[in-house]
């Protein structure tokens, strides 16, 4: 009566005709067959028996479950019947022909998927939210028609676009169990990475909708991590130094992470002495357009140290390097300046006086060009009459009898002149 098995696609209507016969052959009328009518019915839910033909024996009443469709057929004269219907999801089905109250036979039936549908795919499982550089990315998509039957077949073209802020690279998918189709995307680059997958059908290119991943970088490693700065060849005794230190994955990434500069010694060039760590060396999270890791140390004497920085217990590009350390240079006046009264004098420091300098041997006037020579003492702490004597030989002489010198800011003495004062604007 029909093929066996019937094979049809999901949404193409199937034209079929079916003739009537009684027992002996003969064609029988419309006025018998006005209400004949199709069942298809899911095969788990079918009663019929499997038999060497499309005109299977059926054991006991038709039973439809959910899935099933009835199409009714049309009677085109001489006991011959139009069959036509269309079904949309995919399975295999028993055909159940009856002819007024009876079924007369059943025949299997197999809906396969129609054409494979991207807008109708879905990421499954949805690609994480976030990565790290170097770790793969799964990106996973459910293939399904139109109808939402899974597509099972091979032969598409999919791939997965993966975009950052410096351009696009492409992977093909491959077939995975269950309508499924993967590939995996490795990101090198930190940032914003979008991923979308799409389809290269005949008649175009179809996208699934992107999905963002923000990726982080990997941890540091010291060979491709550098440091730069004054701090990684000069520094002066006394004075607080500074490098910058750029730990990098192995991507070239740069990852601001403090706790991977794990060490930073400073050890006297001839090997004597113990390095500065711990306290001694100061690491913070730069703010920087680099974002690197801003080192300070203070030199531990004079002369020439060796400088080591490691990541993660490995000596990073660049270190150990040799720091050469001055001793501490005296201030130099660098400008002086009397008031309209000329009842007193202020001067101007090239540096911050917080450090020691010795008592002058000159007189003011010539304190604007020449610097002072060392003393024990700090000017910054200096804020008496006294310390006019530190600075100035024969302050009383030349100051005059209650003259006070003390410093205003760092950088800046001011010199309250005594009424019987030797000095002169220059």
């Amino acid at each position: 009566m029909l093929p066996d098995p019937l094979v049809v696609i999901a949404g193409v209507q199937v034209s079929a005709a079916v003739r009537s016969v009684d027992a002996h052959g003969n064609a029988r009328g419309a006025a018998v067959d006005a209400d004949a009518y199709v069942a298809f019915v899911r095969r788990s839910n079918s009663t019929a028996a499997s038999g060497a033909s499309g005109a299977n024996k059926v054991t006991g009443p038709l039973a439809p479950g959910p899935d099933d469709v009835r199409v009714r057929l049309t009677h085109l004269g001489g006991g011959l019947y139009d069959l036509a219907f269309t079904l949309h999801t995919a399975g295999a089905y028993m055909l159940h022909v009856s002819l007024g109250d009876r079924v007369v036979g059943a025949a299997p039936v197999s809906v396969e998927a129609s054409q494979f549908f991207l807008p109708a795919a879905k990421y499954d499982p949805e690609p994480p939210t976030t990565a790290n550089a170097g770790e793969g990315v799964l990106v996973v998509i459910v293939t399904e028609d139109q109808f939402k039957n899974s597509y099972q077949r091979r032969g598409l073209s999919l791939i997965v676009d993966a975009r950052t802020s410096t351009g696009t690279s492409s992977v093909v998918m491959s077939p995975r169990p269950g309508g499924r189709w993967g590939a995996t995307v490795t990101p090198t680059e930190t940032g914003a990475l979008y991923l979308s997958t799409r389809h290269l059908p005949s008649s175009g290119i179809i996208a699934l909708t992107e999905r963002l991943v923000m990726v982080s970088p990997a941890p540091a490693i010291a060979r491709r991590s550098t440091m730069s700065g004054a701090g990684t060849s000069v520094a002066v005794f006394g004075r607080r130094a500074t490098l910058a230190v750029e730990p990098r994955d192995a991507y070239g990434n740069i990852n601001p992470d403090v706790a991977a500069v794990t060490d930073v010694t400073l050890v006297p060039a001839g090997g004597v002495g113990v390095g500065l760590q711990g306290a001694a060396i100061a690491m913070t999270q730069a703010v920087l357009a680099s974002a690197g890791v801003s080192v300070t140390y203070s030199p531990p004497a004079p002369g020439d140290v060796v400088l080591s920085v490691h990541i993660r217990g490995e000596h990073l590009v660049g270190s150990p390097a040799l720091v050469r350390v001055s001793p501490a240079l005296a201030p130099r006046v660098a400008h002086v300046a009397f008031t309209t009264t000329l009842a007193s004098v202020t001067l101007d420091f090239d540096v911050d006086t917080d450090q020691a300098i010795p008592a002058a041997t000159r007189s003011i006037a010539a304190a604007s060009a020449a610097a002072p020579a060392a003393s024990s003492a700090g000017l910054g702490m200096m804020s008496d009459a006294n310390t006019c004597g530190v600075i100035f030989a024969n302050a009383a002489r030349v100051l005059g009898k209650g003259a006070r010198c003390g410093f205003t800011t760092p950088r800046r003495l001011e010199v309250t002149l005594g009424v019987d004062h030797r000095v002169d604007p220059v």
